[in-house]
């Protein structure tokens, strides 16, 4: 006879993130078996020059298992080539997730 264990987790995924006037989304995924709690997360702009926009960080309390939620940055205003960078934690573990980009004064491109 085989036995199958299956292990509860908390685990968290990230999103596609997307540009557009000012600001950067992306969702965070409770991909995990368990309520993930305490979520902290921080979207920033690696390089670049960036005049305002350059870090924002944020908190979710919990999401359930299945449960995202859209995460937005502060306005981003700036110019030149930079990497997005997503990191999402809780306290068990963290992810995170880069993406190439262009800033181009108050229009931020995907690559």
């Amino acid at each position: 006879a085989t036995a199958t264990i299956l292990l509860k987790q908390q685990e968290l995924g990230i999103g596609n993130i997307t540009g557009g006037l000012l600001k950067i989304k992306t969702t965070i995924k409770n991909i995990g078996t368990l309520v993930a709690n305490n979520i902290s997360w921080n979207i920033s702009l690696v390089g670049g020059f960036i005049l305002t926009g350059k870090q924002t960080v944020g908190s979710l309390p919990s999401l359930d298992p299945g449960e995202e939620q859209t995460i937005t940055s502060k306005p981003i205003i700036g110019f030149g080539k930079t990497v997005v960078k997503i990191i999402a934690t809780i306290p068990e573990t963290n992810v995170s997730k880069d993406q190439n980009a262009t800033v181009l004064f108050f229009v931020i491109k995907m690559k």
